[in-house]
């Protein structure tokens, strides 16, 4: 008899243990199940803003390619009207050095003279 009751008590014991393996399986493939969906969520939101990002990245591009070519092509402008100025300007300094060339050779003198005193002061 207490052989019959070791094995009744052997076959509760692995009936038990049985249903809590069972248990086990069925909260793991719960947790597992869930916690796949979770990461397909979350891939589906990481596309999302993947795709969100790029379309900015695209604009933000695209209108900083704008503002180079606004601020090149004004840049070229101002280069052209200071070359043009330049250009008017050593004419008509030329032209007023053939029309007076007595007052031009006064002032490279004049200016010779300055500029020589100002180095002469630096070295002494």
């Amino acid at each position: 008899m207490a052989a019959t009751a070791t094995k009744d008590r052997i076959k509760t014991a692995e009936k038990a243990a049985h249903q809590g393996i069972d248990k086990t399986r069925t909260v793991i493939d719960e947790n597992l199940s869930a916690a796949k969906d979770k990461v397909s969520h979350a891939a589906k939101e990481v596309r999302r803003a993947e795709g969100f990002l790029k379309e900015k990245k695209e604009h933000l591009a695209d209108a900083a390619r704008g503002k180079y070519e606004e601020a090149r092509e004004g840049l070229n402008q101002k280069y052209e009207e200071a070359r043009e100025g330049f250009h008017q300007a050593s004419g008509k300094a030329r032209d007023a050095a053939r029309d007076n060339p007595a007052l031009t050779v006064a002032l490279a003198a004049g200016v010779g003279f300055c500029l020589g005193l100002l180095l002469a002061r630096t070295r002494g």
